[in-house]
């Protein structure tokens, strides 16, 4: 890429760093790497630090007997996908900014991220930082 997800991270950071109290919901991916070459992808939440894998060239054992979306060589864990990015898109009473890194392919596989997304941006008041490639 292009940085997308390095400046999501950045600014999220310089606004905790000058608001230590903001309560912010939601998530970024990170690339996998193994003996430098990319395995896949996982997704972090920014609250608790919680992570699961997006995609990955190699099924999580526990998926193998089922077909999973393919983004290129990399098979969408749809299911350990939306068991970390949708509750971090239920808004909390006190959640200041929602960061949505991002809306792409891999998550859109994911039937209720959208909608998830959607409701989010018709919530009145809500901050969303986000990326779409």
């Amino acid at each position: 890429g292009i940085g997308k997800t390095t400046l999501i991270v950045k600014v999220v950071e310089k606004l905790r760093a000058t608001h230590p109290n903001l309560k912010v919901q939601g998530f970024y991916t990170k690339e996998v790497r193994k003996e430098g070459e990319r395995v896949g992808f996982e997704v972090i939440a920014f609250n608790g630090g919680r992570k699961e894998m997006l995609a990955s060239i190699n099924s999580p054992g526990y998926l193998e007997n089922f077909r999973l979306p393919m983004v290129g060589r990399y098979k969408v864990n749809v299911p350990g996908f939306e068991a970390l990015a949708l509750p971090e898109l239920e808004p909390l009473e006190d959640t200041q900014l929602f960061v949505i890194d991002e809306v792409g392919k891999m998550e859109l596989f994911s039937p209720k991220f959208f909608p998830a997304v959607e409701a989010l941006l018709q919530r009145r008041n809500a901050v969303i930082l986000g990326s779409v490639p």
